[in-house]
């Protein structure tokens, strides 16, 4: 049974009730409420509550009066800890804020009663009380036993659901609060309504939201003013961080301007492709490179991730494996300037291929379709191997496309753990002639390795047969009877075949 059938079953049987029974069944329902909600239960009779235990709006006014005159308020407490609750090292500060006037569980009764008006259609009123106490402010005083104090006023709503105070989460409070706007739009001007809801949907409460949210709530119409409003703000964004001279210049403001941009520029996209469902435009060749053009645009898409506080499925992840999945269809990278290619792989490789902002797969698979030429696959090395991240495959790159000193230098400097690179060297030192160095990269295998060592005692077996030491050869073989890390059998087969 869903909701709507619920209510149908229910509008039934109320009217096929007799009036005494209807009142006898009220009667019951005023037995079993506990005497901390008596008089709320008869508000609710007379109509003056329509959510029994919510406060009335008198009561959140006088609430919101408080609190603007600081007569309500928060505390700050901080202290200094050697050690968590489960005994790990920590030496570091523990930050909180104390309710000592019970403000939260007061809010959080009201932000659950107007999620329940909102279901009853009472738009005007959960409209009226969550713009109330979603703009509140807290002032913050310091707490009696705090080891250290900060002024960080105000505290706001979305302070005190980071800190976990309220049962319902900063979506659901966005959400209500929003849906409540638009529910209650009444006569206002399409323009400025659609300014007052992108400032509230700007807002810190209200940063996990996004229109496409909405659904049909909002109008074509209404969009389209959000459309030019957003880009104009971009714009106008663009134009404030072009005056500031260098990088550290103002870096707060420009933080705080980088920020705004980032969230335009996200809701611009959601627009975009889940209200509207444009199709995505290919960028307009410039006239040095599509390539680079495409790439500025993954690049915006990328800073607007960075000022997101968790990466999960969002939509600029979608329009970055897009942009790649177009340009790998495409093609033609050969016809794409060395320099170009060059300088994308040099962001590529230095940021990871952008594997914390959720797009390794799309940016790495178009990586490794721009170095073509064997002289390009070389400076792509060289590349990887000053990034210093990714020394493995710059190696092998190395090996493959012929700087083989290159690639011998990586191994004589990564003998560390993993067997692989003391088997390469060895087989390096062998095709050179150089068999003393290579018995001592063994050796030292042997001693140093936590690895697989069944390949290293079959070298060192081998080179002892072929020395005819049978005695060294006795002793390395008992050796690797002994080792764990030793795949025996393979052993007695390499020593005895022909």
């Amino acid at each position: 049974m869903d909701y709507e059938e619920f209510m149908d079953c229910v509008g039934q049987m109320l009217r096929e009730l007799p009036p005494a029974r209807k009142d006898a069944w009220i009667l019951e329902q005023a037995k079993m409420a506990p005497k901390s909600v008596w008089q709320d239960f008869i508000m609710s009779l007379t109509g003056e509550k329509k959510i029994i235990y919510m406060p009335t709006e008198a009561e959140i006014e006088a609430f919101c009066k408080k609190v603007q005159e600081g007569e309500i308020y928060v505390e700050y407490e901080t202290h200094y800890y050697e050690f968590d609750s489960e005994g790990r090292y920590m030496d570091d500060w523990k930050i909180w804020h104390n309710d000592p006037q019970g403000a939260f569980p007061f809010l959080d009764r009201a932000f659950k009663g107007c999620h329940e008006l909102l279901r009853l259609g009472e738009y005007k009123s959960a409209r009226t009380i969550l713009d109330k106490i979603c703009r509140l402010g807290f002032q913050v005083a310091e707490a009696e036993d705090t080891e250290d104090f900060v002024d960080d006023s105000p505290y706001t709503i979305a302070d005190a659901e980071a800190e976990q105070k309220l049962s319902m989460g900063k979506r659901e409070i966005g959400y209500d609060w929003l849906q409540a706007l638009l529910m209650e739009r009444g006569d206002a001007v399409e323009m400025g309504f659609a300014r007052e809801f992108l400032v509230i949907l700007q807002s810190k409460l209200c940063q996990e939201l996004n229109l496409s949210d909405f659904g049909g709530l909002i109008s074509a119409s209404l969009l389209d003013c959000m459309e030019g409003i957003l880009q104009a703000e971009i714009v106008e964004i663009d134009a404030s961080l072009a005056e500031f001279s260098s990088e550290t210049q103002y870096w707060q403001e420009r933080h705080l301007l980088e920020g705004k941009r980032a969230r335009d520029r996200h809701l611009l996209l959601d627009i975009h492709k889940k209200c509207k469902k444009q199709e995505k435009e290919a960028p307009h060749p410039t006239p040095d490179s599509l390539l680079d053009a495409s790439w500025k645009e993954i690049r915006e898409l990328l800073r607007t991730l960075s000022y997101e506080r968790f990466i999960d499925d969002q939509l600029e992840i979608d329009e970055v494996w897009e942009i790649c999945q177009d340009l790998i269809r495409r093609g033609k990278f050969e016809e794409e300037d060395w320099r170009i290619r060059k300088k994308i792989l040099r962001e590529m490789v230095s940021h990871s291929y952008y594997h914390d902002y959720g797009c390794y797969d799309p940016v790495k698979e178009l990586a490794d379709k721009l170095y073509i030429t064997d002289a390009e696959m070389l400076e792509f090395a060289e590349l990887l191997d000053e990034c210093g991240s990714y020394p493995r495959e710059a190696a092998d790159l190395y090996r493959q496309y012929g700087r083989r000193d290159k690639y011998v230098q990586y191994l004589e400097m990564h003998l560390e753990r993993s067997s692989r690179e003391y088997v390469e060297l060895i087989q390096c030192y062998c095709e050179d002639g150089m068999e003393d160095e290579a018995r001592k990269v063994a050796e030292q295998g042997l001693k140093q390795c936590g690895d697989d060592l069944t390949e290293l005692f079959i070298f060192l077996l081998k080179d002892a047969k072929a020395c005819k030491e049978k005695e060294r050869y006795q002793k390395i073989y008992a050796s690797a009877t002994r080792r764990k890390k030793v795949d025996i059998a393979k052993v007695n087969q390499a020593v005895t075949d022909p």
